[in-house]
């Protein structure tokens, strides 16, 4: 029986040792698909990617903002010329030259990037369980499997905090 005892228990930490060796790696690839989302995001963002291979991930459609009809680059810089004269006149406010701005400004930043649901047609992906109680067990937390939950988080920045010594 105690022959029995001690190869269980050996068994039970040797479990141990890989489940921890295991949620070492879930948390390093966890951080590691962060640092590469977090990647791939500056560069969507960048002005240096051509607009055509860029997404547009503001979660508006081109024609969706605001009351500006002109897609094309140099009709909404000249819309925006006409604000600033009418605001230099009197017969546009501060406030709606400043919003007319910025939709030109958005327009101009997405002005022939590809559609979110483009990118969603085209990349094949999974999607998680909508009802919680299709996951095992184990992985029905409040945080989605395989991405950071808000306390792994912390860590995380805090321990690049460290690293770069701010």
């Amino acid at each position: 029986m105690r022959i029995k005892f001690e190869a269980a228990l050996k068994e039970s930490n040797e479990l141990f040792v890989e489940e921890q060796k295991a949620l070492k790696l879930a948390r390093r690839l966890q951080e590691q698909n962060d640092q590469i989302l977090e990647l791939l995001l500056d560069i969507n963002d960048s002005t240096r990617v051509p607009p055509e291979l860029r997404y547009n991930l503001s979660g508006h459609e081109s024609g969706e903002l605001d009351n500006l009809e002109e897609e094309d680059p140099a009709a909404l810089q000249q819309a925006l010329h006409r604000a600033h004269a009418a605001v230099t006149s009197g017969s546009l406010t501060e406030p709606e030259f400043y919003h007319i701005n910025e939709t030109v400004a958005r327009k101009l930043k997405h002005h022939g990037t590809k559609p979110l649901a483009r990118l969603e047609a085209t990349v094949p992906h999974t999607y998680l369980p909508r009802d919680p109680s299709e996951l095992p067990a184990d992985l029905a937390t409040d945080f989605l499997p395989g991405y950071l939950d808000s306390a792994h988080e912390d860590e995380y920045l805090a321990s690049i905090d460290r690293r770069l010594g701010d």
